[in-house]
């Protein structure tokens, strides 16, 4: 796995974003122009967070409102599965 430490950036990607699919997920079409180790572990949070949701958050992001509680926290903000496909709101924090 991939561990991408670091806080920067925010969510406004998600609230006029295209979305493109990836592996089963929709996400804002910034992921798809970011490096491959960013895609493949914000793939990895949307699709297990029963994983990184007992991993504790290092990325310093412990201000944020609400903070970061786990792992998870520093790269989804909210996943919504009342479509076809479940379609995430990224945290940014990997980008930074």
């Amino acid at each position: 796995m991939i561990v991408v430490a670091g806080c920067g950036g925010s969510s406004d990607a998600n609230t006029s974003a295209e979305w493109v699919t990836i592996d089963g997920v929709e996400f804002p079409t910034i992921l798809a122009q970011a490096p491959p180790d960013i895609v493949e572990i914000y793939v990895f949070a949307a699709k297990h967070p029963d994983v990184l949701e007992y991993m504790p958050c290092y990325c310093g992001c412990e201000n944020e409102t609400p903070p970061h509680i786990s792992a998870y926290d520093c790269f989804v903000d909210e996943i919504n599965r009342s479509g076809p496909v479940p379609r995430v709101e990224l945290d940014l924090m990997g980008f930074g």
